[in-house]
């Protein structure tokens, strides 16, 4: 196979983003673009030469389809991506995996039994600055790992369909839709499992228009020592860039990046302050570009679905504990993964 025929399955934001970054990607074409909204879909059709399908299930049943990249809400997730690898389609899947650990046990056996690859588009870890900071500790510039501080915050997600978005059933609360991108790239960054999760959200709201479930705090206990601060939200007003910003504390150095700032990625040490410039390629480009890598080469992707449900578990962790107000133990359920 040197081509690949895809379908997009959904027209929002992320579908979009999508949408573009499979034209950087010799050889994909886009055949069709489905969404809950027709004319959502005729919109990005037209902008891409594909078709457009008011029908995902007569979508992924296409010969003409070897790609389904899902970016439809959450709650669709298990369902689609189940009927997309029993039609054997390779499946780039939006995060998180499912809206809970039940359903994404399901698409996980389920994949075992497919002979096509599917990855979780767990998308930090394509991102040059974050890539770079991976490489940075796994060389041992900054010595023994001791604490990592991260911070996610964003307006409400107001471009969501009948506001699914503020539904936690549909959604998994903004710990697992927003701060999930932290809690995958810390577990990926410190190379360890958690064991304990302390969660708090705001107690009322920050701001008259913001539900007090809409920002919090998670605090990660992993099994070699490291802890781990994710602060975040949707809970920012409508004037706010969005921001994601990570301080990487060790025994011998400490890194910073700011989104926001001009020059992001700082490195410290005892000895100096380096400036590291990671470059400038997009992340999500370089995430479809590692999976079409994938189908093509037949390589494994970088995210498999174990990292997938383990960041999800983290999310439903923070999620338990914050209404509960105690800690959670993970694993949440014995399952083998």
């Amino acid at each position: 196979m040197s081509e690949l025929n895809l379908a997009i399955l959904g027209a929002g934001y992320m579908g979009g983003v999508h949408a573009l970054s499979w034209t950087k990607v010799p050889g994909a074409k886009i055949k069709v673009i489905y969404s809950r909204t027709k004319e959502k879909a005729e919109i990005l059709a037209k902008k891409y030469g594909a078709e457009a399908s008011s029908s995902w299930r007569e979508v992924v049943s296409r010969n003409d389809v070897d790609v389904v990249d899902i970016c439809l809400p959450t709650f669709m997730h298990k369902e689609v991506c189940i009927e997309s690898l029993k039609r054997e389609k390779h499946v780039l899947l939006e995060k998180p995996l499912a809206t809970s650990l039940e359903e994404a046990y399901e698409i996980m056996k389920t994949a075992e039994k497919a002979r096509t690859k599917v990855m979780v588009a767990h998308c930090l870890r394509f991102f040059p600055v974050y890539s770079k900071i991976k490489s940075e500790v796994s060389r041992g510039a900054l010595g023994e790992i001791i604490s990592v501080r991260a911070m996610r915050s964003s307006t409400f997600p107001t471009w969501g369909s009948n506001a699914w978005f503020k539904d936690p059933e549909k959604s998994g609360s903004f710990f697992a839709d927003l701060l999930i991108h932290d809690f995958d790239y810390i577990r990926w960054l410190v190379d360890a499992e958690a064991k304990k999760v302390v969660a708090r959200i705001t107690p009322k709201p920050v701001w008259a228009f913001v539900r007090p479930s809409d920002y919090g705090v998670a605090k990660i206990f992993f099994e070699n020592g490291v802890i781990a601060h994710v602060e975040g939200g949707w809970a920012m007003p409508k004037t706010w860039l969005f921001t994601m910003h990570i301080e990487v504390y060790g025994s011998e150095g400490y890194l910073e990046y700011n989104s926001v700032d001009s020059n992001p990625l700082f490195l410290y040490t005892e000895r100096s302050i380096e400036l590291i410039k990671p470059g400038h390629l997009v992340g999500y480009e370089l995430e479809i570009a590692h999976f079409a890598e994938c189908i093509l080469k037949d390589k494994e992707p970088m995210v498999s679905l174990v990292d997938a449900y383990k960041a999800l578990e983290l999310s439903l962790a923070a999620l338990k504990s914050s209404l509960s107000r105690e800690p959670v133990s993970l694993p949440l359920r014995k399952v083998k993964t």
